[in-house]
């Protein structure tokens, strides 16, 4: 049975839409205005919220825009207008917005729009169970340096490790944080072959840095390779990372990741501080060049 949140600061509307769903067979929750169906999202699992945009206080589009940054697609929102003007569409459509539906809501083109919402929500499901029927998975991706701040890439990634491998939210978002550090230090040691004044750039810096280097013409073409393998039968996933830098004496940083007892919270070796404490396996290939963690799957 799929619950559904239905958003409306009218009492008397949210409680006939919910009337509505629960004889259609939906589990159905209420809330009157956005912070508290916030709070609902937080604690319940919801497929689809269905939501008026003009309410008091933090809108619908400001709640559309919060649940896609916060659960991603985990909940997929339709929006409740009276009256849909040209740049309320646009905005929701940026934003996310799963369907329109005018007020005053007729019952069946709710009910027709959840249908439609659930049958896309069925086949990402299915997605996931293609790939967990499968004994190992890799997935292997190349990397162009020069747009890889302008691609999303740590977001598409997001979205195939939850919805084709199905892995746990928390689980997903310290595999992202070690892969972003892994490519984020093959882009610095081993595309832009930075100094050491310049490895202390903040983000927005090296994405200046990187402008700087096209826009003279210094296009750069060493690529990085990351690949991701799942291995079913023995519940671990693991995330490779290679430049074509000269690599680096990984061997002693490993002896003395072995020997400190803390995270190194310095700026120097905090990145492989990190990885090595966040991982169940830490191993170099190629002088360096290739970086791979290792981690266990957590079981449900």
């Amino acid at each position: 049975m799929h619950r559904i949140l239905v958003v409306d600061d009218s009492q008397s509307i949210v409680l006939s839409l919910s009337k509505i769903l629960e004889i259609n067979g939906y589990e159905v929750d209420y809330a009157l205005n956005a912070s508290e169906a916030l709070h609902k999202i937080s604690t319940k699992n919801y497929g689809v919220a269905v939501c008026d945009i003009e309410m008091p206080g933090l809108s619908g589009l400001s709640f559309l825009e919060k649940v896609r940054k916060e659960y991603d697609n985990e909940v997929e929102v339709i929006l409740m207008t009276g009256h849909l003007d040209q740049e309320y569409f646009l905005q929701a459509i940026r934003l996310g917005a799963a369907d329109f539906i005018r007020k005053p809501v007729e019952s069946q083109v709710l009910v027709n729009s959840i249908t439609r919402i659930m049958e896309r929500r069925n086949q990402k499901h299915d997605l996931g169970r293609f790939f967990s029927s499968m004994l190992r998975t890799n997935v292997c991706f190349e990397l162009d340096p020069n747009f890889y701040w302008e691609s999303n890439f740590s977001k598409a990634v997001n979205g195939f490790l939850k919805n084709a491998l199905r892995l746990k939210r928390n689980f997903i978002n310290e595999l992202l944080l070690c892969m972003d550090e892994m490519i984020s230090n093959a882009m610095i040691h081993g595309t832009l072959e930075l100094n050491s004044q310049q490895r202390l750039f903040n983000m927005e810096e090296l994405r200046q840095l990187m402008e700087e280097h096209k826009e003279s013409g210094n296009k750069m073409d060493r690529t990085i390779h990351v690949c991701i393998e799942m291995d079913v039968r023995h519940h671990t996933i693991s995330i490779s990372v290679e430049d074509s830098g000269n690599g680096f004496d990984h061997e002693a940083w490993m002896r003395k990741l072995e020997q400190q007892k803390d995270v190194n919270q310095g700026a120097h070796g905090r990145g492989i501080s990190m990885l090595y404490y966040l991982s169940d396996k830490l191993s170099f290939e190629n002088g360096g060049r290739k970086i791979t963690i290792t981690r266990r799957i957590p079981r449900d």
